[in-house]
């Protein structure tokens, strides 16, 4: 992967490379194993600990987005009904110079009404971007995945053609919005287009 994903903590930033699942899992349970035999915890505590591992699902990685990204995901999910929920794939960032970009995953989310975000297209996925202005809402696809990249220092977006066609389109963040980048034009040692 040529960029790197940012994961905000209480207002930092962390980059951190992406991992499976697997290895996020392993590494999840490494760190919660050494956790509780480092403070001996008694067996309530574990059995808290345990639960809440067990259960991916949460509303916190909802209310813990920019209130612009919050207001967007409300409207875009009011057909799901019931309090939404979601994965912590649900959100993806990435940053590069003064440019930070958040994409959704809609389909990270416990939504009751599925076909109200996912189809045969695929699901909603949307990209919000700040310059130092708060976030406002650029992109919006219904595909089988989106991933956040960086390209020559630029931020692009990586779609699915089509869900499952196995082919991608990129479009590259201008300064003001998502483009296709220029093709580039193969040549023969002679300098001459082939």
């Amino acid at each position: 992967m040529s960029g790197k994903l940012v994961e905000k903590t209480s207002g930092r930033g962390k980059v951190l490379p992406r991992l499976g699942m697997a290895a996020e899992a392993t590494l999840l349970r490494f760190a919660v194993g050494t956790a509780l035999a480092a403070t001996a915890a008694p067996a309530p505590a574990m059995a808290l600990a345990t639960a809440h591992s067990a259960n991916p699902w949460a509303a916190a990685h909802i209310e813990a987005l920019p209130a612009s990204v919050r207001h967007v995901v409300s409207r875009d999910t009011q057909a799901c009904g019931g309090k939404l929920a979601a994965e912590r794939d649900f959100t993806r960032y990435i940053a590069s110079r003064n440019v930070q970009l958040i994409a959704v995953h809609y389909e990270h989310t416990n939504c009751r009404q599925r076909r109200s975000l996912c189809g045969e297209d695929g699901c909603l996925h949307q990209v919000f971007v700040s310059t130092g202005r708060g976030y406002r809402l650029v992109l919006s696809v219904r595909t089988g995945e989106i991933e956040l990249k960086l390209i020559d220092k630029s931020p692009a977006v990586a779609t699915e053609c089509r869900f499952g066609a196995g082919c991608t389109r990129m479009l590259v963040w201008n300064g003001s919005r998502f483009v296709s980048p220029s093709p580039v034009i193969s040549t023969s040692r002679r300098g001459k287009p082939r």
